[in-house]
């Protein structure tokens, strides 16, 4: 515990913060929020005149390793594509550093592709619009940058 006082920047402290946090995370995760989103919260912040500009800034917080703001992607590339009068920017962020990593690079496998997602929440032809089959698993389409 002496270490982590000392220097919580140090290897220890990376490996305590890596193994403390539970990287849970699902495409679409908590379906409610999602719709919230698509039918109340968006519309309002693009239908209204912009105050500062006409960026758009969404943080996503505690992201894990990406699945929620590219579902936030998915959902506003689909359903607010009509908003090109704005710049819209999706800042995801976590504690781990492992799971920036795998965020950043978009890799997903079967698994957490089809890990909590209802058939009828979100098509295939929908998913595979925005995903890239490859190799080893999915990997994002042009939906973000990283």
């Amino acid at each position: 515990m002496v270490s982590l006082n000392g220097n919580p920047e140090s290897d220890l402290g990376r490996k305590v913060v890596e193994a403390l946090t539970t990287n849970e995370t699902s495409f679409f995760r908590d379906r409610h929020t999602f719709e919230a989103l698509k039918s109340s919260a968006m519309p309002d912040v693009l239908n209204a005149p912009p105050q500062t500009g006409k960026q758009v800034h969404i943080w996503s917080a505690a992201c894990s390793s990406g699945q929620e703001p590219y579902s936030l992607a998915m959902l506003l590339a689909d359903s607010f594509a009509w908003a090109t009068d704005r710049e819209i920017k999706i800042i995801a962020s976590d504690i781990s550093e492992e799971m920036l990593g795998k965020c950043r690079s978009g890799l997903f496998t079967q698994f957490e592709i089809s890990r909590g997602l209802p058939a009828h929440y979100l098509p295939l032809t929908l998913l595979t619009s925005h995903i890239d089959s490859i190799k080893e698993g999915f990997s994002r389409s042009g939906l973000l940058s990283s």
